[in-house]
């Protein structure tokens, strides 16, 4: 099982719920143009991912890039996703921040997942599919988002 030293309880998954969904998002949008993408690449990310956050706890700044393509790919996104929304709570002058061990146990969480859909086959896609349920296209819901708010009616004084 992986990183049995991050104690995930009922808690933890309650209060970031919105955060798994957003890095789930994430990935399958990564592993969409791919076809032949399987779960060992998704481990593959998850893995240098949960190598990353460790250093960065740690107080260390490295990355441990894949090298598998399809699974950079998945990486990139992951830090991308955490990166945007870390920019988002600033520009809402949020007071709450994104921790790097909250990141990290989410990273966790879903390799534990992907760890117990493996069904040890070389073309298992098990966790893509799972993580399939998570899409959520960014773009369109921004999109959404202003237009509702453009169609609202407005009474001007």
């Amino acid at each position: 099982m992986p990183g049995q030293d991050v104690p995930l309880d009922d808690d933890f998954l309650r209060a970031n719920e919105f955060l798994i969904v957003l890095l789930g998002s994430a990935m399958s949008e990564a592993v969409r143009p791919h076809a032949g993408a399987t779960d060992a690449d998704a481990v593959d990310a998850l893995d240098c991912l949960a190598k990353t956050w460790r250093t960065q706890i740690s107080g260390l700044y490295y990355e441990t890039k894949p090298v598998n393509p399809i699974a950079l790919e998945m990486f990139d996104a992951i830090k991308a996703r955490v990166e945007d929304i870390r920019t988002r709570m600033q520009a809402a002058e949020s007071t709450q921040t994104l921790p790097d061990n909250i990141v990290l146990g989410v990273i966790v969480f879903l390799q534990r997942v992907a760890f117990g859909m493996n069904n040890s086959r070389k073309l298992c896609k098990a966790f893509l599919v799972f993580l399939a349920q998570f899409y959520v296209n960014m773009k369109e819901e921004e999109e959404e988002a202003i237009e509702a708010i453009a169609d609202e009616p407005r009474v001007i004084l």
